[in-house]
């Protein structure tokens, strides 16, 4: 992990090393006013030094000085600026390249144990917060250490007693914030979790804004949201009655330094232990000596609620890589898919989604997967493709383990049609050879050709280089769902899965849908996850599950005879293939009446 940092930071260490440089710069010409009050006190009081007796006439020329180091000092600090901003926004641009990098060679357990919000969060949030410590806290961070240390450097040269006394306050103040700040990192981690489940609440909202506004609600009926939006501003509100008395003393302590240094200084002056300049310059230095002490408050915050945000970055940029946690072995050539007693659940503590499943694929073989909802249809086809690691038990083809797969290998084993199409922002051709970027068009047009999408394409403005927008908008769902199947006729791959690949398709799209599939299926093992019993009723064999468990398996007018729960859900769905929109009947008198 050492390497992935400095590999991020080496290419921005000119600009970071300028940027503190200036920053310091900028900070020491802070004291230019100061160093002005000093010069007037030895004008109007010292017998001796450069500027004994000079008087006050000639302190204007000083003063023009004083204001050109001012002005110089907001131009050092505008460089500092600029170079720490270039320096974040390029750490944060690199620091996403490599997550995505990282997220794209994963391995998919990785994902079934980090949320899409999380990933999200880390990915965009997290690396620009990781940016802003460069932008803005490293020159903080040197301006709070230098100035505070070249100040007292020049205190303890003048008189070693007075540079003690205007530290006084230091060790009473770092040990109150101590104690303010002693076992907060349970808070900023519960904080953390609140402002994701605000965060996520509020996705749900904005996805349902719709649905809202056709029922007239407003955000008030929507309990998760708010609880969640509440549950932020209670977490600020405990943490800041925790922290507020502990603040607040730190804060006066750091400001009041004047109270310790003015008295003392002017007590050293009376007894002749000090000259008047040096109890002016003690008064001027030493009370604003505090102050950049306070930036180092923030820094100490802002790094602790930071160090939860690199550990989110550093857990992707460590995520288990599928060619590390898969084998060498080649796919084999031709072969049965078996699970074997596959068990899954979601939560570690949580209920089996799947429990014990045994099922078999052969090679040409259509099989059906039907049950009610919540009977772990979905689940298990996710795990036949990789997308959720079992619990227990194994997955082999052709009597090979999957995870002895080489990534490639297995990649090519297994083509995957969901119920929701995944298409990127790009050009036709590049979605549909998405699992194939360098085919050649003839097979591009084929694979079109297969899936009942060769006269949408040809339609199209453009052809094949027709740009989709992101999530291909202008295309319906019958369309977005024939280029999903043309993609994985492309694919070519000998075992394919199909998750209720038609379920929210209207009945003309879903007709020229299931051509493009049968046609798709032809000589490929197919296993065929489905919610409307007819559409699988020609299958060589229905596994029927119910409660993550294999109940019945055969063909289907033996499940009628054989399967209680085979047969429920069949009765059902003729039931509500009969359904019509209607009303009561209304005697022709009433009726007349009504008119």
């Amino acid at each position: 992990m050492t390497s992935v940092w400095s590999e991020v930071l080496r290419p921005e260490r000119a600009r970071l090393f300028g940027a503190v440089v200036l920053a310091i710069a900028a900070s020491l010409l802070e004291l230019a006013p100061q160093a002005l009050v000093y010069v007037a006190a030895c004008a109007v009081f010292a017998d001796v030094g450069p500027w004994a007796g000079a008087g006050l006439g000639a302190l204007g020329g000083w003063a023009l000085v004083v204001l050109g180091l001012t002005l110089l000092r907001f131009l050092l600090m505008g460089g500092s600026l600029v170079l720490s901003h270039l320096a974040s926004f390029r750490m944060a641009k690199h620091l996403r390249i490599r997550m995505a990098r990282s997220l794209a060679e994963a391995d998919m357990r990785f994902f079934a144990h980090h949320s899409s919000g999380d990933l999200k969060k880390a990915l965009l949030d997290d690396a620009a917060s990781i940016g802003g410590i460069v932008e803005h806290q490293l020159p903080d961070l040197a301006s709070a250490i230098f100035v505070p240390l070249i100040s007292l450097g020049v205190l303890f040269t003048v008189d070693w007693r007075l540079g003690l006394a205007s530290l006084a306050l230091l060790p009473l103040g770092v040990v109150l914030m101590a104690l303010v700040m002693r076992n907060m990192g349970p808070e900023f981690e519960a904080w953390h979790a609140t402002e994701k489940r605000a965060a996520a609440a509020i996705l749900e909202f904005l996805t349902g804004i719709v649905v809202l506004k056709s029922f007239d609600r407003d955000v008030a009926s929507l309990g998760d949201l708010r609880d969640a939006v509440n549950g932020v501003r209670d977490h600020a509100v405990r943490i800041t009655r925790r922290t507020i008395l502990g603040y607040t003393g730190f804060f006066v302590l750091f400001a009041s330094n004047l109270v310790v240094v003015l008295p003392v200084a002017l007590f050293f002056f009376r007894e002749g232990m000090v000259p008047l300049e040096t109890a002016v310059l003690f008064v001027a230095l030493g009370t604003g000596l505090t102050a950049p002490l306070l930036k180092l408050l923030f820094l100490f915050g802002t790094l602790q609620m930071n160090a939860l945000r690199i550990q989110r970055v550093e857990d992707v940029l460590n995520a288990p890589r599928a060619r590390d946690v898969c084998g060498e072995a080649a796919l084999p050539e031709g072969g049965t898919l078996e699970l074997r007693d596959a068990s899954f659940r979601y939560e570690e503590e949580g209920p089996l989604a799947l429990d014990g499943v045994d099922l078999t694929l052969a090679p040409g073989e259509i099989v059906a997967v039907v049950g009610p909802s919540g009977a772990g249809k979905s689940t298990l086809a996710r795990a036949l493709v990789g997308g959720w690691p079992l619990s227990r038990g194994s997955l082999r083809y052709g009597g090979v383990a999957l995870d002895a797969l080489a990534p490639d290998a297995r990649t090519k084993l297994l083509a995957y049609v969901g119920q929701e199409t995944f298409l990127v922002r790009g050009t036709v051709r590049e979605n549909v050879a998405f699992g194939r970027p360098d085919a050649p068009d003839d097979e591009v047009r084929a694979a079109l050709e297969a899936a009942g999408a060769r006269e949408l394409v040809d339609a199209m403005p453009e052809g094949l280089e027709t740009e989709l927008g992101t999530g291909a908008r202008g295309l319906s769902g019958g369309e977005r769902q024939r280029l999903a199947i043309a993609r994985a006729a492309l694919h070519d791959a000998p075992v394919l899965v199909l998750d209720e690949a038609t379920a929210h398709l209207d009945p003309e799209s879903e007709r020229a849908v299931q051509e493009g599939l049968s046609r798709l299926m032809r000589g490929r093992s197919t296993l065929v996850i489905a919610h409307r019993l007819r559409t699988v009723e020609g299958a060589d064999r229905i596994v029927v599950l119910d409660g993550g468990r294999v109940v019945a398996e055969g063909r289907h007018e033996a499940l009628l005879e054989s399967c209680p729960t085979y047969r429920t859900l069949h009765e059902a769905q003729e039931k509500t293939a009969r359904w019509t929109l209607g009303a009561p009947a209304v005697p022709a008198p009433a009726r007349e009446a009504a008119r």
